[in-house]
């Protein structure tokens, strides 16, 4: 469940949602695990702290390891090298934008309502020669 947007960020969400340019990440991996997304602290040494998004080419990838039977998926490639600038052509300069929840401690409330529970938006444009650069609404 998802918090009310902040003020600063109200307007952004509600164009987003217009456009229904949000997904949601999956709750398990491609071996039907459960995924933790729980992230908290204040700096990269704790844990649960950041998330990492690799953009990589289709992989046909081997659906059981003991028959070593392919899962073959059209524009697919055998090796991560041979699609790697077509993927790169394809997505040119893709933006990234995570919606996410967000609690902070209001020191000038007292009472329960000191901590603020808000949606947040970060969005990020990947260059590839030049690497992410992140945007704050």
């Amino acid at each position: 469940m998802f918090y009310q947007p902040s003020s600063r960020n109200r307007e952004y969400v509600d164009k987003l949602k217009a456009k229904k340019a949000l997904y949601c990440l999956q709750n398990t991996d491609i071996h039907g695990n459960s995924l933790n997304y729980t992230f908290w602290g204040k700096d990269l040494s704790v844990n649960h702290r950041r998330i990492e998004f690799s953009v990589i080419p289709c992989l046909n990838y081997y659906n059981n390891r003991l028959t070593g039977k392919k899962n073959e998926k059209p524009n697919c490639y055998d090796e991560i090298g041979d699609g790697l600038q077509s993927t790169i052509d394809y997505l040119d300069n893709p933006e990234m934008i995570v919606v996410y929840n967000s609690e902070r401690f209001d020191s000038g409330v007292f009472g329960p309502s000191k901590i603020k529970k808000e949606l947040e938006v970060r969005s990020t444009v990947f260059t590839p020669s030049k690497g992410p650069v992140w945007e704050f609404n």
